[in-house]
C-alpha cells in the first residue's frame, strides 16, 4: 500500500529523527538540570522542567505547586532513578544538587492532602461531572 514505510525506509527515518538525541540537554545552562515530573493523583507528567541544582527543596516544592495545585505543605517528594526510588526529598532547606539530580530523571510528587481535589480523578476524571 502506498504511503506506508518498508523495514529500511522505517528504520532510516527513526535513526534520522533520533540522530541528535545524546544533545537533548547540551544547551542547558551550567548548574541547570531538566527534569521530569509525575504526580500521584494526576495521570499527565511534565517533561523537561528546567530547575537550578541551587534552589532548595522548599522552592522546588513552590514551583511544582505552580504546576500541579498541590500546597507545599501537602507535597512528598522523590527522587527516581529509572523508575526506582533513588532518595525522598524531605530536607527542605537541602538543595537539589544534594541528591546528584541530572537531566532527563524524575522528581514525583506524592500528595498527602486527604482533601486534595485532585484525589479520586477530581481534576481529570469527566465522568464525575454532572
Amino acid at each position: 500500500m502506498a504511503g506506508f514505510l518498508g523495514r529500511e525506509d522505517h528504520n532510516m527515518l527513526r535513526d534520522y529523527i533520533t540522530a541528535n538525541d545524546h544533545l537533548q540537554y547540551a544547551n542547558l545552562a551550567e548548574g541547570m538540570v531538566a527534569v521530569n515530573v509525575t504526580h500521584s493523583n494526576l495521570p499527565s507528567n511534565y517533561s523537561d522542567i528546567r530547575m537550578d541544582l541551587h534552589m532548595t527543596i522548599a522552592s522546588v516544592k513552590e514551583k511544582l505547586r505552580k504546576h500541579f495545585g498541590t500546597p507545599v505543605e501537602h507535597q512528598r517528594l522523590v527522587y527516581k532513578v529509572d523508575g526506582r526510588v533513588a532518595a525522598e526529598m524531605n530536607d527542605d532547606n537541602r538543595m537539589l544538587g544534594f541528591y546528584s539530580v541530572e537531566s532527563g530523571q524524575e522528581i514525583h510528587v506524592i500528595d498527602t492532602d486527604p482533601f486534595s481535589l485532585s484525589r479520586g480523578g477530581g481534576l481529570t476524571d469527566v465522568s464525575l461531572v454532572e
